[in-house]
Formats: C-alpha cells, structure tokens, sequence
C-alpha cells in the first residue's frame, strides 16, 4: 500500500512544486510506483509533466462528482514508474463548488482508497493556502513533508503550515510530519543557521539531513516537461540531481517503503 505524502507550506516560491516533481521522479528512479496528485489551481505540476489542457480529465472533476461509487480519478502515464492526476485552474472555486458536499475533505481519502495499492508512494502538491485542497490532502496523507527555502522571509509560511498539521492530525490521526526540508540552499550564515531555528521552534519534528542546494537547471527543467534527472538544456543538473536522489533515498528510509 502506498505511503501517501503532502507537501505543503503557506508560502509560495519556496521549492514546493519542485520538490512534488523531482521527489517523485527521484523515488521512481529507486524503483518505486509513483502518483504525482496536483492539487493546485496554479497547474504548475500538471503543465510541467507536459499535460495537454484541451484533453482529459482532471482531480477537479472527480472531486465534484457526487456519485461516489463511481467517481474515480484519471491518471496519466509520465515516465517509467511515474504516473499523475492533473490540476485544472477550476480547483480555484472548488470551495463554491463543493460548499454541500457532505464530507468534501474526505473526498480525495475516498478517490485516493481506489488505488493506493497500485502504488508505492503518493505524492500530493498541495496549494499554498489553508483552503480544501491543503485540508483534504492532510486528511489523505500519512506524512507532510515542509519545504523551507531558508531566505529571510521564509519562516513566514512555516509556523501556519505547522498550525494546519497539527489541526489535520485531530481528525487524521495516522498522519505524521515527515520533515523540513531547506531548498534553495547556499553557503550563507542564514542557511546555514535555519537547521538551528527549525530544531529550536520545532523540537518535536525532523530536520531532513538533505538540503536542496542552489542549482540553476531546477528553474529550467519546467518548460521543457523535464525532470532534472531527465534534463538536458543549459546550465549543469548534477546538484539537483545529487540532491533529489539523496532526498528519495531519506524519504524511503523514514517511511519504511
């Protein structure tokens, strides 16, 4: 049965969509079944696998079909061992649209039951909001990994992503703070002081040994639908690939797959 994992922060640009990607090629190239879920009406992960927009289906329309015998999600093929379920810029009205749902948080857990064994790890990228598609995932997860970039502003979006765990944890007791993870790193005092604030806010959770160093080629990697395992445009991709193949080899040894 597949680990499931939400990767989420309350603030944006700090590696998330990067990271849902790359983890996830990275844990396919261990020879790990992978689902990548884009949960966020921004479609950054769905664009970036090379998602045709005019075809298809997406999470949206499983989620709002109330006949739940049946619903059931449409999942792509990417790469060897790396599958996905697209996002649609309609999740932005999702709330609207799903306001007498009855269970609506627990709608992606039902969707997700239907093929969680086909799979050894699920990846949810999650919004940066507290709205229903960041609840819903927590609800779903059995981990939350927490991207933080280690720049001047980053702590802003940790202690409300923190906040919302813990509120998950009440009605998802099975879910479980995988770790920070530090992206965006480079050889500054603030970098390299983040692992010691993170320890001393947050003794109760891990400080992933793996850090995301800066490397040019993870800006690059999206508009060609590549991962940076797979990337071959300017700029060098071997750090980027050092550090996501460090990070599955953590992941799969913290979650036990």
């Amino acid at each position: 049965m597949a680990q499931k994992i939400a990767i989420l922060n309350r603030k944006g640009g700090v590696g998330k969509t990067t990271t849902a990607i790359n983890l996830a090629a990275g844990l396919a190239r261990q020879g790990k079944r992978v689902l990548l879920i884009d949960l966020d009406d921004q479609c950054n992960s769905t664009a970036a696998l090379g998602y045709d927009f005019s075809q298809g289906t997406t999470i949206y329309e499983a989620l709002i079909d109330r006949d739940l015998a049946n619903a059931s999600l449409q999942i792509y093929p990417y790469t060897d061992n790396f599958d996905f379920v697209a996002a649609s810029q309609d999740l932005e009205g999702i709330e609207t649209a799903m306001h007498d749902h009855f269970g609506a948080d627990q709608k992606l857990k039902l969707l997700v039951m239907g093929i969680e064994f086909d799979y050894d790890a699920i990846i949810y990228d999650c919004p940066p909001n507290a709205g229903l598609m960041s609840r819903s995932s927590l609800i779903a997860a059995d981990y939350v990994l927490i991207p933080h970039d280690c720049g001047q502003f980053s702590e802003c979006g940790i202690p409300k992503a923190v906040s919302l765990c813990r509120e998950a944890m009440m009605l998802n007791r099975d879910l479980k703070v995988l770790g920070f993870l530090r992206t965006k790193y480079k050889n500054t005092t603030l970098c390299h002081e983040a692992k010691d604030t993170l320890n001393e806010s947050y003794p109760e959770y891990r400080v992933l040994n793996t850090t995301i160093k800066e490397c040019a080629a993870l800006g690059k990697t999206f508009k060609d639908h590549q991962t940076i395992f797979s990337y071959k445009g300017a700029g060098d991709p071997s750090q980027g690939r050092v550090d996501y193949t460090s990070l599955a080899k953590e992941v799969i040894e913290i979650c036990e797959f």
